[in-house]
Order: C-alpha cells, then structure tokens, then sequence
C-alpha cells in the first residue's frame, strides 16, 4: 500500500502544464488561462433573488395584515364588553400575562424547554397574552391610565 505522500506525488506528476512540481512536493501556479463563459446556458442569479426579496416583503406584509387585523378584533371585542366585563377580563389577561413572565424568566430553564412552553401553550393562554398586549398598547396609544 502506498504512503500518502507517495499518492500525493503520483497525483501532482500527473499536473498539466499549468503547475509545477517544487522539490519539497508542493506545487506552484506556472501560467493561468482564462476562458469567458457563455451564461446563456445558466439561470438569471439577480432576478431571481429580487423576486424572492419581493416574496419576502409579500409575506412579511400579509404577516403584518392578519396581526393587524386581529389586534383591531380584540380591541373591538374588549370595547363592546361592559366596563365591569372588561376589568374582570383584563384582570385576568393580567395575571396570566405575570405568571407567563415569571415562567419565561426561570433561569433553570433551558432555551428548548422555554420553546416547548411556548409551543404547547394552550389556545385560551396565548389569548388572554394577545388580550393584555392588545389593551396595554391601545392605552398607550390613547393615554389611559386606568383599566
């Protein structure tokens, strides 16, 4: 069987013209042809990546359209509620909103436990989070203090 060396030195005697063989078995750049390619065989490399850009943007905006749209449906549910219905809802979302906090802010907690706590979130927690940010932000919009 042969040293690697030995293979390595077989490889490199077999170079073309372009390399030669030093005496310590590396090897050195003699000349260089350069040979333009005709692209017309290749597919467009620009237009392609600006229409993944602009599938990108699409998304991120219909994204931002369908939160949208549910913030100002949660809104609009919370303002139709009576004031006594709204506090007792808020209250709720509040608590919920502390104990997910107190939760997340566990340093025990590994990042892919956190992760699995975020995936198997129950429907009526993430909507009750949804409820608080929804609120918290509308009365810094609009400058309440109260509720």
């Amino acid at each position: 069987m042969k040293s690697l060396s030995e293979r390595l030195r077989t490889i490199l005697s077999k170079c073309t013209e372009a390399t030669s063989v030093l005496d310590d078995g590396t090897s050195r750049v003699v000349s260089v042809v350069h040979r333009e390619v005709d692209n017309s065989d290749q597919a467009p490399t620009v237009p392609t990546m600006e229409h993944r850009g602009e599938d990108e943007i699409r998304s991120n905006l219909a994204v931002a359209a369908a939160a949208q749209k549910m913030e100002k449906h949660i809104l609009s549910s919370l303002l139709a509620m009576s004031e006594e219905e709204r506090i007792a809802e808020l209250s709720v979302a509040e608590e919920v909103h502390k104990q997910f906090l107190k939760t997340m802010a566990d340093p025990n907690l590994s990042s892919a436990e956190r992760v699995s706590i975020l995936r198997g979130m129950d429907g009526s927690v993430q909507g009750r989070l949804l409820m608080h940010k929804v609120w918290i932000s509308h009365k810094k919009r609009d400058g309440i203090s109260k509720g």
